[in-house]
């Protein structure tokens, strides 16, 4: 989709119809030389304009304005893999400020953190490349996808109820034997 944008700016590439309610958007790139930001997601929704997203290092960027930048690490960044990033925009109120849109944030499927919308705006229109020419990035975008079925938020981990010592699958003609050995158990009845 996008390739080699040193020191290009970019357009939208891909239109957000009105959605009705919660959606994702997901894209899956691979940054070999990033001099500055990275990859710049921006989306507007018709209910909130999200900040700008810079996607390039284990610092995802979070910029609601040039002073006021937040960050969301991501632990497991090794460099110049594919990977596969996640929005998932949980919807908010139109021209309320306590309700804006919220943006959970995902790489290779594990959460990383929530950003929240920056404004009004009754444009729709999703942004993925490179904005600031004067920095050199060269990144493949190999895919952008908008799910309109809804955004999975994240969740709270729920601790299994046992503690495993040992766990073991076999083989057994058609089927699956299961063993496993606790330490402790919890609630079981």
């Amino acid at each position: 989709v996008y390739t080699n944008s040193t020191g290009k700016s970019f357009n939208p590439i891909s239109d957000i119809d009105n959605p009705n309610g919660n959606y994702t958007i997901e894209f899956k790139a691979k940054i070999t030389n990033n001099s500055g930001r990275g990859i710049d997601v921006v989306i507007r929704d018709a209910v909130s304009q999200s900040p700008t997203f810079n996607f390039g290092s284990a610092n995802i960027l979070v910029r609601y304005s040039s002073s006021n930048i937040v960050t969301i690490t991501d632990n497991n960044y090794t460099g110049a893999i594919e990977r596969a990033y996640t929005i998932a925009v949980e919807r908010g109120v139109y021209n309320n400020s306590d309700q804006r849109n919220k943006y959970h944030i995902y790489a290779d499927g594990n959460y990383l953190g929530t950003a929240e919308g920056s404004g009004n705006n009754a444009n729709y229109y999703l942004q993925i490349g490179h904005a600031n020419g004067a920095q050199t990035i060269d990144a493949n975008i190999y895919y952008v996808a908008v799910d309109y079925a809804g955004a999975y938020k994240p969740e709270t981990v729920k601790p299994l109820p046992v503690s495993l010592v040992d766990y073991s699958v076999k083989k057994n003609l058609n089927t699956a034997q299961l063993d496993w050995e606790t330490a402790t158990e919890l609630n079981n009845r």
